[in-house]
């Protein structure tokens, strides 16, 4: 994934948004409720998010409010990630304290790459959490190879990035009650027959057949 470089200014907007939004259940945000987040005059919130919108970042409507689009969500995701992999490497490597770390992140999250921050990760082995206990996302923003492969032809216990389902895959997951598609993946287990059973990062098993195998294309990362 290709993360455009922002303005702190814009970053922290971005935050602000995401935050506000699971607090409202993925609802819009008023701009009244970012103004006062943020404690920026409206004028200003108004023309930071018509900026965010012409980078396809945010939608929003006069009257209803704000709220992030698909690639605004991975930018979110991505700088909170980016912020927790700082405060675990602080911690960890250099000896920070933690009531110490959060102002450093803070400041260290807005200059990094996905490169470093995904190096990064790798280098502190993949930790579920930071030092305050806080998932951190598991989302891959780069990587030194990335492969595309179908379902069908992909090894057992390597970890894939879901990109797309066909029509017929995605009718089959709703048969299963799954309605939602699966982020990442990984297979299980491959039966006789080519079936093959998958497990999500949740730890969620799914059984797809052999015939449906063709339509799942997956990004692996080595």
């Amino acid at each position: 994934m290709s993360i455009e470089k922002l303005s702190k200014s814009e970053q922290d907007y971005i935050k602000a948004i995401y935050s506000l939004q699971k607090k409202n259940d993925g609802e819009m945000i008023s701009f009244k409720a970012l103004s006062e987040n943020l404690e920026h005059a409206p004028a200003t919130v108004n023309g930071m998010v018509k900026r965010l919108a012409k980078k396809n970042l945010v939608i929003f409507e006069s009257y209803k409010g704000v709220r992030l689009t698909k690639e605004g969500f991975h930018e979110a995701q991505f700088i909170l990630k980016s912020h927790r992999v700082w405060e675990t490497f602080l911690v960890q490597k250099i000896g920070y304290q933690l009531e110490e770390v959060h102002e450093e992140a803070e400041i260290l999250e807005h200059s990094a790459s996905p490169k470093l921050i995904e190096r990064l990760y790798a280098f502190l082995d993949y930790p579920e959490r930071c030092p305050h206990g806080t998932l951190i996302p598991k989302h891959i923003f780069w990587s030194e190879t990335q492969h595309e492969v179908s379902l069908a032809n992909i090894a057992s216990d390597v970890r894939a990035e879901v990109l797309s389902i066909s029509l017929e895959g995605q009718s089959y997951l709703a048969m299963l009650n799954i309605n939602e598609s699966p982020r990442f993946i990984k297979v299980s287990e491959r039966l006789n027959d080519g079936t093959c059973i998958l497990k999500t990062d949740d730890e969620k098993l799914i059984v797809i057949p052999a015939y449906l195998q063709d339509g799942w294309q997956l990004r692996i990362y080595q």
